[in-house]
């Protein structure tokens, strides 16, 4: 057998990708719409971006605070201070996340795929205390 296939075949399992012929493909957490409210499934996100996006709108804020003795009242700031970049900006749906704060408590929220407060399924709402910290 040809070392190479042999290589190649062992990375595929590693990396979970299917088989030649397989019926499996991975299955997204999220689908976001390419056009917010459309209900037009375009592409999916993992929660794991989803997650990295979340931590990466904390840490700006978080910057931002000690800097500014207070928190940022929305990511646009935060991108204005480059203290995030434009791409961390947005939930799955092309949305800015929206930054919330509760006395010394932050949260990043989104609102899922209708941009509305509640919901399940894909409007279901999000924020970085169930992300990030699994709450």
């Amino acid at each position: 057998m040809n070392r190479a296939f042999v290589l190649l075949t062992c990375l595929a399992v590693l990396s979970g990708c299917p088989g030649e012929g397989s019926s499996e493909s991975p299955t997204p957490t999220l689908t976001p719409n390419a056009d917010p409210g459309s209900g037009l499934p375009t592409a999916a996100i993992s929660k794991s971006q989803l997650k990295a996006n979340m931590i990466a709108v904390q840490q700006g804020a978080e910057k931002y605070k000690v800097e500014r003795d207070e928190y940022p009242a929305d990511v646009a700031t935060l991108i204005k201070a480059e203290w995030l970049r434009e791409k961390e900006s947005t939930d799955p749906w092309g949305r800015p996340y929206l930054i919330q704060t509760k006395g010394r408590k932050l949260l990043v929220v989104t609102y899922g795929a209708d941009g509305k407060p509640g919901g399940s399924g894909p409007d279901t709402d999000y924020t970085s205390d169930e992300v990030v910290k699994g709450h």
